[in-house]
């Protein structure tokens, strides 16, 4: 299945959430196009999945088994359906969860990257302004702390405090690590699974990347298709009135708002990485690549 027919599905299950939440039970929580699930395992296998607060033996209005959705185009395609209770899932630190530093002051927050290994250690990484906006505001704009020397988790992850913020830097890249026990993470990307690796992106290979199209993860916006147009990108930013001058970013086409930042940009039929994002304009969404990410805290990504 294509990413456009992806998102165009989504697009239907969007605006026909309400409808069958009436129809078939206000117990669904949720509903996503994404990978059938068979023996808690992803398949390869697209259907239309029901997150439901508890799966009913004997529904008095059932699901259907397959969905018809007529595209833009007027072609007609039937989609399987799958149907999850939310209770088996660990939604809490997925790829793409809601992320902050859990004494801050207003309500800004953003987006889990990826998982990384350093030193044996599992750290999740965001950007610096998401995990150390408190400190940016006392314009502090670089932080290490041995893990030592951490008592009380200061990271915040969809409502739990579960992650210890160890280093940061907000100068060229805008990245942040935080120690997490594996217990508490989930290295998968909801609907699609754990991530294969990532891609390193040069001048040279480029234009091999730049003909297909991609998908974000985001805290806010969730999935939103988006396709690379060029590399190197070098910008300024300012947070709290620390200027940063950013280079080495990918540019894509917009597909970020706030609440998005430090947001996965992956290829969803290989499942790799491209980069995390550090924010968007008008017009383009940046992102940090995840090869520099790596270099920068000498560590190796993480795909258990």
């Amino acid at each position: 299945m294509k990413v456009q027919q992806i998102y165009i599905i989504q697009k239907f299950i969007d605006s026909n959430f309400q409808e069958w939440r009436k129809e078939f039970g206000n117990n669904i929580v949720g509903i996503h196009v994404g990978y059938k699930k068979k023996d808690e395992e992803y398949i390869k296998k697209y259907s239309i999945v029901f997150h439901v607060s508890k799966k009913l033996n004997n529904p008095s209005r059932p699901i259907p088994k397959q969905i018809t959705i007529r595209l833009e185009s007027g072609k007609e395609i039937t989609i399987l359906t799958d149907v999850v209770p939310t209770g088996t899932l660990k939604l809490q630190s997925n790829l793409g969860s809601r992320i902050r530093f859990w004494k801050s002051h207003s309500n800004s927050f953003g987006s889990l990257g990826f998982y990384l290994v350093k030193n044996k250690r599992l750290y999740l990484c965001s950007n610096m302004h998401v995990l150390g906006a408190e400190l940016l505001k006392k314009k502090q704009t670089y932080y290490y702390r041995h893990h030592s020397l951490q008592k009380n988790p200061d990271i915040d992850v969809s409502g739990y405090k579960v992650s210890y913020l160890e280093e940061g830097y907000f100068d060229y890249m805008d990245v942040a690590i935080s120690r997490i026990n594996k217990s508490k993470s989930n290295n998968s990307i909801p609907n699609y699974g754990k991530p294969k690796g990532f891609y390193r992106i040069s001048e040279s290979n480029k234009h091999k990347f730049f003909n297909q199209s991609y998908l974000m993860f985001g805290s806010k916006s969730k999935f939103q298709e988006t396709y690379l147009r060029e590399i190197n990108i070098v910008k300024v930013a300012s947070r709290y009135q620390n200027k940063l001058f950013a280079s080495r970013l990918l540019l894509f086409t917009r597909c970020s708002t706030g609440g998005d930042s430090g947001a996965p940009i992956f290829d969803p039929n290989s499942l790799r990485l491209l980069g995390i994002v550090i924010g968007n304009d008008t017009d383009f969404t940046y992102a940090i690549p995840i090869d520099i990410i790596l270099n920068r805290f000498n560590a190796n990504m993480y795909k258990n």
